[in-house]
């Protein structure tokens, strides 16, 4: 009798000791709460698409935006604009114009695409991280539920905290949004990289990724020391490999930094008046403390945050407290070395992506800027994150009311950041909203002037600027020069012009840019109001600064004409024109000396050359093609001065000084009844007339 063998049944992965099962979420099943925080996102941000560009950058960004008429990839990857090297997000700017032309809700679109897309990429970027940290086996355990809660709470803080709406309802944040773009891919390609066994594929798209987000900011310079970050999290060993990896990013990284400076330098941006011994350490520490604390507590939120003691003329004290703040949290973060890995490379992610804008070097005249945080807060974020988690999981009983508590939150976080969104609706409502926090700031005022300057309503451009000046003992030479430019360009004020000049060059800073243009401006008030000896004396002053100013030199020009010194005037025109100046500026100089040429030395030819020159470099240009029909005028030449005039009326005919000239002309033939026909119609479009002339041209006719 055969004895029954034992079936023997095959271990599965449940019973085995060794390798115990793991539970895990898919990333497709993650896919409707990650669903969930994009769209409470949108709804947030809504209001946004009823905004308007404001005066803080947006008008240099767009209309105003020398690059953006036309995609030109070799001037923006060629050049600075702004103070920064961002060529990608210059070219974003370019495709807009291309296809919608100057439309706010565009730009305002797109960056809100951009941060959705962002806030996917943060999600998925927690959850392989994890995931990277599992396959790792690294002594941190991470449960499923961990998968789950740790990508939530990381993305949709990021996604809804109201610190983060300066990048998005400001258009000319884009590029804060695009270099988070390819960051965050960079990042996601790096736990790739170290998940499928250093595969090449993942940190050469990385590489990609990474160089696309340093063309649309400096900012991104930091990666290499944030993948640091990431094998410190998996307790990476340190090897050749480890470094030898991160070789080409630390060179990119390193001639990015150096452009990033020179663009600044160039830009005259890093402000001297701020520098100096401790003071460094203190606004740092500042910076740094404000920008914990608001991820906290998103109170007193603005579009700018002046250096502390500018309202004061000196510091509070409680910037000499915020380094032993910082001491302190140190202290702590050094303790969870050992228990909690989360925290330690949370805390380093923030500083290493924050470092760069701490002001220890100060760039302009904010200490903190809330776009900064855009994409620090994702370390800080995380480790609200593991917290969450945690208690979670230790204390399941009071699952409920931990549900009910980040509800509240998230709430909050929405009204606030939905609320913020209208604070961006135009220039009036952001500086006032930076007003009321920094009542005496100057630049708010100032802003809330250029507004109402470019709606051309003087009296309140006026008051502002006047307000600026008196509300902010700290306030630099900026609105003196806008009041004085309105005195003299608009109101015709010579006199308080002249005054509003001469306080720029008495300010203490003799490298500000401003001791050029106020010297400028004040020799064409002392021009407009007959001081000629003033003017030049004022103009010598500038070439002594800068030998090179094309615009002095044409100005000297007109000066001289008035002087009747017209060989001398010739001479300052030609080296104006010799220094190779901007098109703008070298067509304002043939205008100035063809006029010369055709009303005062009568050499209609030269004339002519000017003007023709002149429509060689713009064919649109208005003033050249009249100043040729005048010339000829001038010269007595009526039949080519009528066919001058003809032409241009094909094209345009609401220039009513086309008609009175072509009027002058016909008289100049004896064709009185087409001469009185044109002047008839220019006075009908409202040009004052000489009804003598009119009269004498009838009475030609009857003859």
């Amino acid at each position: 009798m055969k004895q029954q063998q034992k079936q023997i049944k095959k271990p599965t992965s449940k019973s085995t000791p060794n390798k115990p099962a793991q539970e895990t979420y898919s990333l497709k099943k993650l896919l409707p709460y990650l669903g969930g925080i994009l769209a409470l996102t949108f709804i947030c941000f809504f209001p946004i698409f009823k905004n308007e560009l404001i005066f803080w950058d947006d008008p240099e960004y767009t209309y105003n935006n020398p690059f953006i008429k036309a995609i030109d990839l070799k001037s923006i990857f060629g050049g600075f604009y702004f103070g920064n090297y961002h060529p990608l997000t210059m070219l974003s700017y370019e495709l807009e114009y291309h296809f919608f032309g100057i439309n706010a809700k565009v730009f305002h679109l797109d960056n809100l695409i951009l941060h959705l897309l962002n806030t996917a990429l943060v999600f998925m970027f927690v959850y392989y991280l994890l995931l990277l940290q599992r396959a790792k086996n690294t002594i941190l355990k991470i449960s499923a539920n961990a998968l789950l809660v740790i990508p939530f709470i990381t993305s949709i803080l990021f996604a809804i905290h109201p610190m983060h709406v300066e990048s998005v309802a400001w258009a000319s944040e884009r590029k804060d949004v695009l270099y988070t773009f390819f960051f965050l891919l960079a990042l996601i390609g790096y736990t790739f990289y170290l998940k499928d066994k250093f595969g090449i594929k993942y940190i050469a798209i990385s590489f990609i990724c990474f160089l696309l987000s340093c063309f649309s900011k400096g900012q991104a310079v930091v990666l290499p020391i944030a993948f640091l970050c990431i094998d410190y999290l998996i307790k990476r060993k340190i090897n050749t490999r480890m470094i030898v990896e991160k070789i080409p990013f630390l060179i990119l990284s390193m001639i990015f930094g150096i452009i990033a400076i020179k663009a600044q330098i160039q830009e005259s941006a890093i402000n001297s008046d701020y520098l100096g011994g401790a003071k460094i350490i203190f606004t740092g520490t500042y910076g740094l403390t404000m920008y914990l604390l608001k991820v906290i507590l998103p109170i007193n939120l603005s579009g700018a945050h002046p250096y502390p003691g500018v309202e004061t003329g000196g510091f509070s004290p409680l910037i000499y407290i915020t380094p032993f703040v910082l001491l302190a949290l140190v202290y702590l973060i050094f303790r969870s070395i050992k228990k909690n890995r989360y925290v330690v490379f949370g805390a380093l992610f923030f500083l290493v992506c924050i470092i760069m804008v701490l002001k220890l070097i100060p760039l302009g005249d904010t200490i903190i800027s809330e776009r900064y945080t855009y994409l620090p807060y994702i370390g800080i974020f995380f480790i609200f994150g593991n917290y969450y988690n945690s208690i979670l999981e230790k204390f399941k009983q009071y699952k409920t009311m931990l549900f009910v508590s980040l509800g509240i939150v998230i709430l909050a976080f929405s009204l606030t950041t939905f609320q913020r969104c209208f604070v961006w609706k135009d220039t009036n409502s952001f500086w006032s909203d930076v007003a009321a926090k920094y009542p005496n700031y100057w630049r708010a005022p100032n802003n809330i002037a250029q507004g109402y300057l470019q709606k051309k309503d003087y009296e309140n451009a006026l008051k502002y600027f006047t307000q600026a000046i008196e509300c902010d003992k700290e306030c630099p030479p900026v609105p003196y020069m806008w009041r004085g430019q309105i005195y003299i360009d608009n109101l015709k004020k010579n006199d308080l012009a002249i005054a509003d000049f001469k306080k720029v060059i008495d300010f203490p800073n003799k490298n500000d840019p401003t001791q050029i243009e106020a010297r400028i401006d004040l020799g064409l008030s002392y021009y407009r109001n007959g001081q000629y000896d003033d003017a030049i004396k004022t103009y010598n002053e500038v070439l002594q600064r800068d030998p090179n100013n094309a615009k002095c030199y044409q100005l000297m020009g007109l000066l001289y004409v008035q002087k009747k010194e017209y060989q001398t005037a010739l001479d300052y025109y030609a080296k104006a024109i010799q220094l190779n100046p901007s098109k703008d500026q070298l067509i304002e100089t043939l205008l100035n000396r063809g006029a010369f040429y055709s009303d005062i030395a009568k050499k209609y030819s030269e004339a002519i050359a000017d003007f023709k020159r002149i429509l060689e470099l713009d064919p649109t240009n208005t003033d050249a093609t009249l100043n040729i029909g005048i010339t000829y005028l001038n010269e007595g030449d009526f039949d080519n001065a009528i066919n001058v005039f003809t032409n241009f009326m094909q094209k345009d005919q609401s220039i009513s000084r086309i008609f009175y000239l072509r009027a002058l002309a016909f008289a100049g033939k004896k064709d009185y009844a087409n001469a009185l026909k044109d002047m008839n119609q220019a006075k009908k479009m409202g040009m004052q007339i000489d009804e003598n002339q009119i009269k004498i041209w009838e009475a030609q006719l009857k003859k």
